[in-house]
């Protein structure tokens, strides 16, 4: 790997690192099970949709249907183990969705893996190497290596689930692990697909239009109030509204969300300070909604602020270089 593509590659797994720690928090560091999850995200799975996606010419909706995919491919192989057996327990998960799965629950994981944990890492690395925006970063032995090391990894913990008391201890939900996973695995299949195919037939900016691009501080807030708004809908709609009511609105933000986002891009001025501000907005909108529903005291509180600090400080030198 030459230095021109080194770089960009290091870069791209320190930012996932940053992000991951500011999505999950200090249990990525003492927990076991999240660490290497954790270091899968971190590492080859954004590097190699990057790869992907670019090689082929893609833009940032191959970025989000290949991430989406990744996301549902890691839930039927972990996901629904470790979920396995809550609907009997009180104050559990509550099941009784088409093949026994929490589909609400499943699609903010797929969400969580397509915005924040992979597309929001590359975009974001794509700002500080503008240049190099649309170029290969990885030669065939680095995409041969970052694969292997995500297939040990996730090998790895689902043995370790496996390995848990608790995932044999809890009574079994009503259709057995293959079904379970079936309907994830098919979906996830559907978004790899969606991903390929999108890299040729969608591209990122549309039409130019004469009108002129808002402001930054503008897309910062609009991306902020889009994803609290994404993430809030779970809290309010948990046990309170029917499914197909919630699934609606999850389609309904992504639809609008994405028309709004080709909009932009193609009106003139829009460039990488609008880009940054709307990846900083998606950023602590997640923030926010979690220090909130975790309210965490403690070390906790002190690893999450330390986190945020390096982030802000981040975004702030990102801020002095883009144009």
């Amino acid at each position: 790997m030459t230095e021109q593509m080194r770089w960009p590659a290091i870069v791209l797994v320190v930012v996932s690192t940053v992000v991951w720690g500011m999505l999950f928090g200090p249990f990525l560091w003492t927990e076991p099970l999240d660490l290497p999850m954790g270091l899968a995200v971190c590492g080859p799975a954004p590097l190699l949709i990057r790869e992907v996606v670019r090689r082929r010419g893609g833009g940032w909706p191959a970025l989000m249907m290949f991430g989406a995919g990744f996301g549902a491919a890691q839930y039927a192989l972990v996901g629904v183990i470790s979920l396995a057996g809550l609907q009997n327990v009180p104050g559990g998960l509550h099941y009784g969705e088409p093949f026994c799965l929490t589909w609400v629950s499943a699609l903010g994981y797929i969400a969580m893996y397509a915005v924040w944990a992979i597309t929001l890492p590359i975009l974001l690395t794509e700002l500080v190497f503008g240049d190099r925006r649309s170029q290969p970063w990885l030669r065939r032995t680095g995409i041969v290596a970052a694969a292997a090391v995500l297939v040990v990894v996730d090998s790895l913990v689902i043995c370790a689930i496996w390995a848990l008391p608790w995932a044999i201890d809890r009574q079994p939900p009503a259709f057995p692990l293959p079904v379970r996973s079936l309907g994830v695995a098919v979906m996830a299949a559907v978004l790899l697909a969606a991903g390929w195919w999108s890299t040729t037939a969608l591209r990122g900016r549309g039409e130019s239009v004469t009108a002129p691009a808002p402001a930054a501080a503008m897309v910062g807030l609009v991306a902020l109030a889009g994803s609290s708004a994404w993430l809030g809908i779970n809290r309010v709609a948990d046990g309170e509204l029917p499914i197909p009511a919630v699934l609606l609105c999850y389609l309904l933000l992504l639809m609008g969300g994405a028309l709004l986002i080709r909009r932009w891009l193609s009106r003139t001025g829009f460039d990488d300070r609008h880009r940054l501000a709307c990846y900083a907005g998606a950023l602590a909108g997640y923030v926010i909604d979690q220090s909130l529903m975790f309210r965490p005291t403690g070390v906790d509180l002190a690893f999450d602020v330390a986190v945020c600090v390096v982030a802000v400080v981040l975004l702030w030198r990102l801020g002095k270089i883009v144009r």
